[in-house]
C-alpha cells in the first residue's frame, strides 16, 4: 500500500486508521475520501469492530494547501469530504493528534469522538489566508465543541492554538508527550473495548443525536435507547456477571 493511501491495522476489538501526512491534488483528496468510504463501511458492519483510533503523521496533518481551491459544487464536496464520513462511524472514535493539525486535518479532528493530543500540537485553520472558508465542518464542529467566541478568535485571526490552550478550551480531553501519545491512545481504546459495544453506540448517539433536539424530544431518545438495550444478550450478560462477581463477556448482541 502506498504512503499516500490510508492504511489500517486490527488490535483485538480496535481498528486503527493511520492517514498520510499531507494531500497535494484535489485527486488525492477523492481517492482518500473513497477509500475511507469502504473502509467505514465495513467498520460499521462489523460487529467486531468496538473503537476506531485514527492518527495522522507525527509532523503534519495537513490535508489542504492554499494550492487547492475549496469545491466548486456540492457534488465535488460530496467527493472531497472526508470529516463527515469520520461522523458517520457509529463506534467511538478516538483521534490521536500531534505536529500541526492544520485546515481540513483540523475538520477531521473535530468529528472524532475524542482527542489525545502530545504536547507539541499545534491546531490551525488558516483558511483565509487562501481566501477560502472551511468547508468539511470546521465551521459548524468547532463552535459547538468550544463556543462561539473562541471559534471565531481562531477561523478569523488563523492563529495557531497550542496544546495547553486546547486543553484549556476543551477542544482536546488528554495531553501526553509524544512518544507516549500511541500508548495512551491505544491503552484508552483497549480499555473502552471492554464495555458493552452496543451500549456505548447508544450512548454516542443519544449524547449527539440528542443535543440538537429540544430537552422532553432528546429525553424520549434516551428512554427509548434505554428500552431498546432490555432485548440484547449483553444486557443479561451484564446483569449475570454482576451478580456472579465476574468480569462480563461482552458480545455485541
Amino acid at each position: 500500500m502506498s504512503e499516500q493511501e490510508i492504511s489500517f491495522t486490527n488490535i483485538d476489538y480496535i481498528q486503527k486508521i493511520h492517514f498520510p501526512p499531507f494531500v497535494d491534488s484535489i485527486e488525492h483528496q477523492m481517492i482518500l475520501s473513497a477509500q475511507l468510504t469502504s473502509i467505514i463501511q465495513d467498520i460499521n458492519e462489523n460487529p467486531d469492530v468496538r473503537i476506531v483510533v485514527i492518527e495522522g503523521n507525527q509532523i503534519s496533518f495537513n490535508f489542504q494547501t492554499n494550492n487547492l481551491p475549496s469545491p466548486q459544487t456540492e457534488k465535488e464536496m460530496e467527493e472531497r469530504q472526508i470529516a463527515q464520513l469520520i461522523a458517520n462511524i457509529k463506534c467511538p472514535t478516538i483521534m490521536l493528534c500531534s505536529g500541526s493539525i492544520v485546515a481540513q486535518g483540523f475538520e477531521i479532528c473535530l468529528s472524532t469522538d475524542i482527542r489525545i493530543c502530545s504536547s507539541n500540537t499545534v491546531f490551525q485553520m488558516p483558511q483565509l489566508y487562501w481566501n477560502q472558508l472551511p468547508w468539511d465542518g470546521g465551521t459548524q464542529r468547532l463552535s459547538r465543541l468550544i463556543g462561539i467566541p473562541k471559534s471565531l478568535d481562531l477561523m478569523l485571526t488563523g492563529r495557531n492554538m497550542n496544546a495547553e490552550e486546547a486543553i484549556q478550551s476543551g477542544l482536546v480531553h488528554q495531553m501526553t508527550e509524544p512518544n507516549k501519545l500511541e500508548t495512551t491512545g491505544i491503552e484508552l481504546a483497549k480499555q473502552m473495548s471492554e464495555y458493552a459495544p452496543i451500549a456505548m453506540q447508544y450512548t454516542k448517539e443519544a449524547i449527539l443525536n440528542g443535543y440538537e433536539l429540544p430537552l422532553n424530544a432528546a429525553l424520549t431518545l434516551e428512554l427509548d435507547f434505554n428500552v431498546l438495550l432490555h432485548s440484547t444478550h449483553d444486557r443479561l450478560e451484564g446483569i449475570n456477571s454482576f451478580l456472579e462477581k465476574r468480569a462480563p463477556d461482552f458480545q455485541g448482541s
